[in-house]
């Protein structure tokens, strides 16, 4: 079993919906990091995003869930943000906007637009800056930060 598997359960399938990522038979999630085919949770996200828009499943949500040191070194958190297309499910959530552009580097570059109910849409943006958002969502918004003894936090997505 996965260490995303581990952590977060196994995620299902919904009914009559083609599966992206390994097949039914593998117990795996769509995507995870750590793990030998990404060098880090900002690269694991970016290549899940184009997987899904060159898919053509860009119009379904997923889940991605982050993982890392929580208030002190022996605790973790985690957290999970639907996400479909370029529109993060961040109802309930007070965002500093500008803050998280400026950490995720996309100042000038992106238009962000956040809805009464607290959805976000970056319309026009590429799956490496929608990654480089949901980045700076984990980390500057939700805390979500690398163990001491790691370079990154723990990401995965799931269905």
């Amino acid at each position: 079993m996965s260490f995303f598997s581990t952590f977060f359960g196994k995620g299902e399938n919904p009914p009559n919906e083609p599966r992206i990522g390994p097949s039914p038979s593998d117990d795996g999630p769509f995507m995870e990091y750590p793990s030998d085919d990404y060098d880090s949770s900002l690269q694991a996200m970016t290549s899940a995003l184009e997987r899904l828009k060159t898919g053509g499943y860009g119009d379904r949500w997923i889940t991605f869930s982050a993982q890392g040191k929580g208030h002190d070194e022996d605790s973790d958190q985690s957290k999970d943000v639907q996400v479909r297309d370029n529109t993060l499910d961040l109802r309930g959530q007070k965002l500093d906007v500008p803050a998280l552009l400026q950490f995720g580097k996309l100042q000038g570059r992106v238009q962000v637009q956040v809805d009464s109910e607290g959805m976000v849409t970056l319309p026009g943006t590429t799956p490496e800056q929608m990654a480089r958002f949901l980045d700076a969502v984990f980390q500057k918004h939700f805390g979500i930060l690398p163990h001491d003894d790691e370079d990154d936090y723990a990401v995965g997505a799931e269905w």
